[in-house]
């Protein structure tokens, strides 16, 4: 099995669904990513720790995704809070982002 293979496996297994209608124009894109949307740590009064949530998605379904772009995932707006990075050998691409 190829390795695009194994990540249409995993994102079909573990993803969630994303829409997105490019600000600039062109067709909306339904793709799955990698949502992951930890909690904040708070103790008492004070917040300890405040986590980034991220979206993975495979390189090139997401073209043109950038800063300010929003995205719905499970019903909700997110931003892209700054422009999306390549991880290790390229084939997935993370984006910070935002509740909008």
């Amino acid at each position: 099995m190829k390795l695009v293979e194994d990540l249409d496996v995993f994102f079909r297994d573990f993803g969630d669904l994303a829409h997105w209608q490019p600000s600039a124009g062109g067709p909306a894109l339904d793709v799955l990513v990698i949502f992951d949307n930890p909690d904040d740590l708070v103790l008492g009064d004070a917040l300890l720790v405040q986590n980034t949530s991220t979206i993975m998605y495979k390189t090139g379904s997401l073209p043109g995704l950038g800063e300010d772009e929003v995205l719905t995932i499970n019903g909700s707006q997110w931003r892209v809070q700054q422009p999306p990075k390549a991880i290790e050998d390229g084939k997935l691409t993370s984006a910070q982002i935002i509740e909008a």
